[in-house]
């Protein structure tokens, strides 16, 4: 009998036989009467089947016969007995020619091993300690044990002892056992009557006597960590691992698919385990249902993770590194340059990669169109939120060449974190990326000027994803969802998708599966030919709140939401979304009819509750991205101060916490859209600074000069009491937690008509805070210069011994603009 997987040039299986695993026969194959293969049997010519003979599935393939080369090696010349009876514990090492003689034993240990050859007599024992690792022994020349030998293990599996044998016979006496994977491309074997060997084989010919067996130890498909952290190269083979987390790591959760088996992890049925020390070991164990007539070591195997917490917990990576010498990898500046070397240093010590900067030209490393995304890998690249960053450039670049994909391989969850991915291509669905894993995640990303020829431009998911700050622009598919197509549930939070095409259905988006929830979105200028201009929705339900669509177009019908409306829309706006043939801002049906909406604003009337209709009052249709690609408040499609829409909406559970910059939303009020607030920076105070260091009420507010005409005048009234200064309050955001700021004062007329003249940036310094927002001033007690105002445009301008601004009339607006945000 048979437990495993085979391959056989010629293959015949003997009457009454069973093999427990799969077969793979390359040029032909006998079953003789009532034998019987519980897994599949494949092959290249249909095979000999006697009355009786079964197998779960056949199927007519090419199968590649599996080549090793034969092993090849130095030994020692000196000879190694073990006597009658006695014990010897042989150190990792070469020996000569190995001779045990009967009722001997022999211990060995974590290593290599090199032998001349080795022969043993009857009734010896060989016990192998894995405690520390695998064990592997290679031989020269040939392998003979005796009758009724008895092989042990101790804190490891039996695949872990390797044998590479280049002699040509490999005897097995009878009623034994023996264990390990014995790889002799040259070899005979001979397996004796009721011997078993638990493990695999790989040889030239093998025999097996009547009432022997063959087996091998459950194995695990797949191994994996919480998607949070970096999680070993995963090899069913591979038993031991290492896996070093952040000093911050509470827990882990054990993600194991093993088929047919039953999962223990710490001897637990759960799978979650406490990280409460500076290192864990875990313990994973696989087991399967016995079957009579094999040994007991045929239906369990062991896993073993060894977590360590420490600080040290990433390799850095850059392809362009500037590192010369002592390039290690453990900070930025000492990044490692070269994919394989970090590949190989991540392996070694079990630390998660972090591309710090650069760009990463796949070409260099995968020539066949896909980027493999193996088990456990994971590429963490900026470590903060992308609405943080002065510019997305300050991430790292995934350059996928217009050729290729990153697949995402196994089923465990995995992750993808402040990357920027660019110029994918796939025949096939999902132009960047193609997971059908268990759950995506992907946050603070921009995924850009991907292409796939079905589904999904840059992303297809056949199970669940989860989406957070992320911008989707330029993607194109020639079936659906031109940027995303998601198979399962899904959660998009703080996501832009603007310029996606679908040659088919949702220029944005195309959604199935359980449910949606969509939060703080942005739909701009995505296009579709048939339906759905940024969604087509197929899911069984889609919840869509604080989002804003603008300028979609779909040429058949819906240039916003299509498909199943099943769910809810809340505090959202659409606006001039429509079909060519219709005029902007007028086409009906701009969204399917159907959907639960309430407090959201739609370019021509729809059913629900406190809805309105008509222009939003964006800032600036014609600059809808702003300076910042839609990630910052001077977005075009945020509402301007004169939006009726600023405080008109609805209080509810499944309004996102954040508006789609990161900053809080208020818990009394709330404006539609993704954005919570017209500017960050509010209720401007002009008045004159107290000796507590804080600016009290002056008058008149604004003391206005005809002309401050030379710099000693300048001096003078900086120090009088018609000098001013200028508090600002800020909403608290990891944007605003900083020292001071420069915000950008320009002036317009009543009719917002602008003033043509320079500009002025002032420097503002944090002074404590109020009502919940950060406090920032031009003067406090210790830094900062007084404000003067003038008539004359010739006077303005940032001094040193004051701040000069302009004001020509009474009703004159200042607008500002945050320039920068200083540490």
């Amino acid at each position: 009998m048979i437990l495993g997987d085979i391959f056989g040039t010629k293959f015949q299986l003997g009457a009454d036989s069973k093999i427990y695993g799969n077969v793979d026969a390359s040029k032909g194959c006998s079953l003789r009467a009532k034998s019987h293969i519980a897994g599949n049997l494949r092959y290249s010519e249909p095979c000999n089947s006697e009355i009786g003979a079964t197998a779960a599935s056949t199927k007519q393939v090419s199968p590649e016969k599996p080549t090793l080369a034969t092993p090849t090696f130095a030994f020692s010349d000196s000879a190694k007995a073990v006597n009658i009876s006695k014990s010897e514990t042989l150190l990792p090492g070469e020996y000569g020619a190995l001779n045990a003689k009967k009722r001997a034993k022999i211990k060995l240990s974590s290593g290599s091993y090199k032998f001349q050859s080795i022969h043993t007599d009857p009734n010896v024992e060989l016990s192998f300690d894995l405690t520390s690792g695998p064990i592997t022994i290679d031989v020269a020349n040939d392998v003979d044990f005796g009758n009724k030998s008895q092989f042990a293990i101790n804190g490891g599996n039996p695949s872990e002892i390797t044998w590479n044998i280049a002699g040509k016979s490999i005897k097995i006496g009878n009623d034994g056992l023996y264990f390990g994977t014995i790889i002799a491309p040259n070899a005979s074997v001979s397996i004796e009557s009721r011997t078993h060997l638990v493990g695999s084989v790989y040889v030239n010919k093998l025999t097996i006597a009547p009432k022997s067996t063959i087996s091998r130890e459950p194995r695990a498909e797949e191994i994996s960590h919480s998607e949070g952290h970096f999680g070993p190269f995963f090899e069913s083979n591979t038993f031991h691992y290492r896996s070093v987390l952040p000093t911050t790591a509470k827990s882990v959760e054990m993600y194991v698919y093993a088929k047919d088996s039953k999962v223990k992890v710490n001897g637990k049925q759960s799978t979650k385990v406490a990280l409460d020390a500076s290192s864990t070991i875990v313990k994973i164990e696989i087991s399967r249902d016995k079957i009579t007539g094999f040994p007991a070591e045929a239906f369990s195997s062991n896993y073993v993770f060894s977590f360590e917490k420490n600080d040290n917990y990433r390799i850095y990576w850059n392809p362009q590194s500037p590192c010369s010498q002592g390039c290690e990898g453990t900070t930025p500046a000492t990044a490692i340059g070269d994919f394989n070397a970090v590949l190989e240093t991540a392996q070694k010590t079990g630390r998660e990669i972090n591309i710090t900067s650069g760009t990463w030209n796949v070409a260099d490393n995968f020539s066949d169109g896909v980027v493999p995304w193996k088990v456990g890998f994971e590429l963490v690249g900026y470590t903060g939120d992308i609405w943080h960053l002065k510019s997305e450039n300050d991430m790292p670049l995934i350059d996928l060449g217009k050729s290729s994909h990153i697949e995402i391989q196994g089923r465990s969850p995995r992750s993808l974190k402040g990357l920027r991915i660019a110029n994918g291509f796939n025949a096939k669905d999902g132009g960047a990326i193609h997971a059908s894993n268990q759950k995506l995640t992907i946050k603070n990303a921009v995924i850009t000027d991907s292409k796939s020829n079905a589904e999904g431009g840059a992303i297809f998911a056949t199970d669940s994803l989860n989406l957070e700050n992320i911008r989707f622009s330029g993607n194109s598919a020639l079936g659906d969802g031109g940027a995303v197509a998601a198979n399962g549930e899904t959660k998009m939070l703080n996501i832009v998708y603007t310029g996606n095409k679908s040659a088919k259905n949702g220029g944005a988006v195309k959604l199935t599966g359980n449910g949606t929830y969509i939060g703080n979105a942005v739909f701009h200028d995505n296009r579709t030919v048939i339906k759905g201009g940024a969604i087509n929705n197929e899911s069984n339900k889609l919840d869509i709140w604080n989002s804003t669509f603008f300028a979609n177009i779909a040429k058949a019908a819906n240039p916003a939401i299509s498909g199943k409306a099943n769910g809810s829309i809340g505090n959202s706006i659409f606006w001039k979304n429509f079909t060519p043939s219709c005029e902007p801002g007028k086409c009906a049906n701009e969204v399917i009819e159907g959907f639960s909406a309430t407090h959201s604003s739609f370019s021509r009337p729809y059913g629900g509750n406190h809805n309105y209709t008509g222009d939003p009052k964006f800032m600036d249709e014609k600059n809808p991205a702003g300076n910042s690609a839609f990630m910052d408040f001077d977005a075009g499609v945020n509402l301007s101060d004169e939006s009726p829409l600023r405080k008109a909406g609805k209080i509810d559970e499944l309004i996102p916490k954040t508006d789609i910059t990161g900053s809080e939303r208020s818990k009394k009020e709330t404006s539609l859209g993704a954005y919570a607030y017209s500017t960050i920076a509010s209720e401007f105070f002009y008045g004159n600074l107290q000796e507590d260091g804080t600016i009290g009420i002056a008058t008149p507010t604004f003391p206005l000069f005809d002309t401050i005409p030379s710099p000693w005048f300048r001096s003078y009234l900086a120090d009088s009491k018609l000098a001013r200064a200028i508090k600002v309050k800020i909403s608290k955001h990891p944007k605003t937690e900083t020292n001071s700021l420069k915000i950008r004062f320009s002036l317009t007329k009543k009719d917002k008509t602008p003033y043509n003249i320079k500009p002025v940036d002032i420097l503002f310094f944090k002074s404590g805070e109020e009502d919940g927002k950060y406090v920032f001033q031009t003067m406090t007690e210790t830094q900062g210069k007084p404000v003067l105002f003038t008539r004359n445009k010739k006077n303005i301008g940032n001094f040193e011994e004051a701040i000069v601004l302009f004001i020509n009339d009474g009703s004159d607006r200042f607008h500002y603009q945050i320039l920068d945000f200083n540490k």
